[in-house]
């Protein structure tokens, strides 16, 4: 069992004996500054540090911070309410994570000068009737935990509850059990914590146990208070839930209690503060020494001021579990609570009373808020990535909303492709979810986000961009040169060229700015080197070097004739020589196969579709024996489609490979194929949908297609 201690993040615990951690404040906690209270809030915040010695239940074994106040004068007590609420704390207290919400009668003139202080910092306070969510939401996010999903384990201590407390036990507990789903919980919803995460309109009492051992406790002080709360979790085997920080463990005091002077209760309507991972509040009842917090409610009743305090302090844990590190006023003295103090007090639905709460998105105290919100999205890095395809990558907070989410993506930011919608749930937790974006090009710069929709509305993540995977064309020129072509990150086509003769690799920028993989090769007879690639305007362009002259010249195919017709190009393009003519081949942008012819009797380039429906980028050769020309792609169903030019009649004919066996076993394809010619028999390789590699090879002998899976 941990040894109770109002420790929090900056705190070392050394032998039972904390110290502040050399050279830091606790989490949220103001460091020393030349404002407000000006350098006898520094000297004050020296005077701590030397003060920091703790019992093994937080009291101060010696105390230096009572003469610093007697020193500085008042505006060590302004420093020390920025940090626990109180004007002059409870030594006890001084320099904890611990917030106070105080009594009425602690402050000189009562309710009164509160409430017209309230006014003055808040003119809004009392109710919105103008202006409402104008200005600059004064809570601000300091970057410590939230409860995201509060549980609550009720401890009510002393057998008086059943007796003179029995109303305002009975009034607790309906307040606690009627938050989950509820207007009051929901403004809560609003408040986020890192990563993404907001809190639930879901809370859970989790535990409720009465004391019984003692009709009233006696003598109370911070070190009976951790008793008592370990005591609990001990009998009731609550130890699991010390260590969540979503767990509320909520004191309750009896009617009757007394305390030691030194607890200060007479000042104090109760408090919270960070046990471990968890949070505890607790909460007097006004009788005795804590009378003056009865000034709460405006009816002057006991069990209305109790739970009025109960939900004052529940809803400054959840929002700022280690006081002054989560969501905080902007001059870094009031919590959720606070900022709606002295607001009259308000009936819920189910009867129980409670303090209104600060709403940022109306800018006022509220009692209810019925907000639905949108999703929040958050677009990440994508991964997976491929020639043709990538994993795209984002996280959705749906808000308690059922919410559904898709990607966006394109090669500009006006996007033009999505994948399908899918469901996100309805958590109030960021959920990492993913999608695969298919029939993409190799080589290209593509944009995407996250887009979620819900009834809150529809939420867009930031634009992010990937590239696919880019691959060089290469070929031997001779024996004494080996060059690659490929497409360079700032879209040029460039040239690694290996030459024999002195043992080295060369890099050359080419030019043009091309879209996805180039295509290559060389015209046998006159030695030109030939590049070809997908422009940025879509069209297709050649790069080739003439020996004659030691030259690139960059070409667009089809830029001499006038018109737009030619700037079709959706995808890379493959090319050959055949003879005195080249072709090259691509997917156009309304999906058939395209060629352009150049035909060196008489200098010109022309353009045909060939038709089908292709799904990614084609692949060509000859077939030297018989001039046919062969072109392959994946089509739009997933199969494997042939255009094949046959020279003895002058005709393309379209054709799907396996077609014509029946059943759906070859329409299977993944990606892009890739062919050749062996002997007479053609080969033609592809991804499947499963990863593996497929084979379709015809066989001429018997003239089929064959399928087979490597």
């Amino acid at each position: 069992m941990r040894p109770f201690s109002m420790e929090g993040c900056g705190y070392r615990q050394f032998g039972g004996v904390g110290h502040l951690a050399r050279g830091s404040a606790p989490e949220g906690e103001p460091q020393e500054s030349q404002g407000r209270a000006g350098t006898s809030s520094a000297r004050l915040g020296r005077l701590r540090r030397s003060a920091r010695v703790f019992t093994r239940h937080g009291l101060f074994a010696t105390s230096l911070v009572g003469a610093a106040l007697a020193v500085l004068g008042a505006a060590p007590a302004l420093a020390a309410q920025n940090v626990t609420g109180l004007a002059h704390p409870p030594a006890w207290a001084v320099g904890k994570r611990v917030h106070f919400f105080p009594s009425p009668s602690a402050i000189p003139n009562g309710l009164q000068k509160l409430q017209a202080g309230q006014r003055a910092r808040h003119p809004r306070g009392y109710a919105c009737t103008s202006g409402c969510g104008q200005g600059t939401p004064p809570l601000i996010y300091r970057g410590g935990s939230i409860e995201q999903s509060p549980q609550v384990y009720l401890i009510f201590w002393g057998s008086n509850w059943n007796g003179e407390g029995a109303a305002a036990k009975a009034q607790t507990e309906t307040f606690f059990s009627g938050l989950s789903g509820s207007t009051y919980q929901s403004i809560l919803s609003q408040y986020s914590g890192p990563p993404q995460s907001y809190i639930s309109a879901t809370a859970t009492v989790a535990g409720n146990w009465t004391d019984t051992s003692v009709p009233a406790p006696s003598n109370v002080s911070n070190g009976t208070v951790g008793r008592e709360i370990e005591k609990a979790i001990s009998s009731q085997g609550w130890q699991s839930a010390q260590e969540s920080v979503n767990t509320q463990f909520v004191l309750l005091i009896a009617p009757e209690s007394t305390y030691a002077s030194e607890f200060g209760a007479g000042n104090f309507c109760g408090f919270h503060s960070a046990y471990g991972t968890a949070t505890y509040s607790v909460d007097l009842y006004p009788s005795g020494v804590v009378s003056g917090c009865i000034n709460h409610d405006p009816e002057r009743n006991p069990a209305n001021a109790l739970v009025e305090t109960a939900s004052h302090e529940y809803a400054e844990s959840a929002t700022d579990p280690r006081p002054l590190a989560g969501w905080v006023s902007s001059d870094g003295e009031y919590e959720i609570g606070d900022m709606c103090a002295w607001v009259p007090r308000i009936t819920l639905p189910d009867g129980a009373h409670a303090t209104e709460l600060w709403d940022n998105r109306q800018n006022a105290c509220a009692s209810a808020d019925t907000t639905v919100y949108p999703p929040d999205v958050s677009t990440t890095s994508a991964s997976g990535l491929q020639e043709i395809q990538a994993t795209l990558n984002g996280t959705v907070t749906s808000r308690g909303q059922s919410t559904t989410y898709h990607f966006q993506y394109g090669t500009t930011t006006d996007y033009g492709s999505s994948t399908a919608s899918n469901p996100a749930g309805s958590g109030y937790g960021p959920v990492s979810e993913n999608a695969t974006a298919t029939g993409l090009e190799a080589g290209m710069t593509y944009h995407y986000r996250i887009v979620a929709s819900s009834a809150g509305g529809t939420s867009y993540g930031s634009d992010q961009t990937f590239a696919t995977v880019s691959k060089p064309a290469v070929y031997m020129n001779g024996t004494a040169t080996q060059d690659a072509y490929f497409r360079g990150t700032n879209g040029a086509i460039w040239q690694w060229q290996w030459e024999k003769s002195n043992g080295k690799w060369h890099s050359t920028e080419l030019g043009g700015q091309a879209l996805g993989n180039p295509t290559a090769f060389v015209e046998t007879a006159s030695g030109n080197q030939d590049v070809y690639f997908r422009g940025s305007n879509g069209a297709i362009w050649q790069l080739q070097w003439e020996p004659s002259n030691g030259k690139w010249h960059l070409t667009e195919l089809g830029g001499q004739t006038g018109g737009e017709i030619w700037r079709s190009a959706a995808g890379s393009p493959v090319a050959y020589a055949n003879g005195t003519t080249q072709s090259v081949y691509f997917r156009g942008t309304n999906g058939a196969i395209w060629q352009w012819q150049w035909e060196k009797s008489n200098g010109k380039w022309h353009l045909t579709e060939l038709g089908g429906q292709a799904a990614g980028d084609p692949t060509a050769f000859v077939e030297t024996a018989s001039g046919n020309q062969d072109v392959y792609f994946r089509g739009s169903n997933g199969a494997i489609w042939q255009l094949q030019w046959e020279s003895s009649n002058h005709k393309w004919y379209l054709t799907e490979l396996g077609g014509q066996t029946g059943g759906e076993p070859w329409r299977r394809a993944g990606g892009s194929p890739a062919a050749y010619l062996d002997e007479g028999s053609q080969m033609v390789y592809f991804p499947g949908t499963s990863g593996a590699i497929w084979q379709w090879q015809w066989e001429p002998a018997n003239h089929k297609w064959s399928l087979t899976e490597l």
